[in-house]
């Protein structure tokens, strides 16, 4: 799973953590060894960003648009963070506004 999560290992990260939260009684099923690599790697990277980089586009396309369209963060699933284009970004985001109308 790490390997699969890739540069978005933050995600699992947090999954591990409310997994423990959300069943206590069933933390022992998370592998120790999967614990400690992902809080090494979390303390390792606590100060590595300085672009202004929105992941939360990655796991809700409407709830951090206000982070990009106004307070000026680059879009992480658009081209060079990304795979999106900014005509396929520009068709996505239109179908929100859809859906509110």
């Amino acid at each position: 799973m790490i390997d699969r999560f890739d540069t978005h290992w933050r995600v699992l990260f947090g999954f591990v953590v409310l997994f423990g939260f959300v069943y206590p009684d069933q933390r022992h099923r998370v592998p120790q060894w999967v614990i400690d690599e992902l809080t090494a790697k979390f303390l390792r990277e606590q100060s590595d960003e300085t672009d202004p980089v929105c992941n939360g586009t990655l796991l809700s396309r409407e709830q951090y648009l206000y982070d990009v369209c106004v307070r000026g963060y680059q879009d992480a699933r658009v081209v060079p963070h990304g795979h999106m284009k900014p005509e396929e970004l520009e068709i996505w985001t239109a179908a929100i506004r859809d859906k509110n109308e």
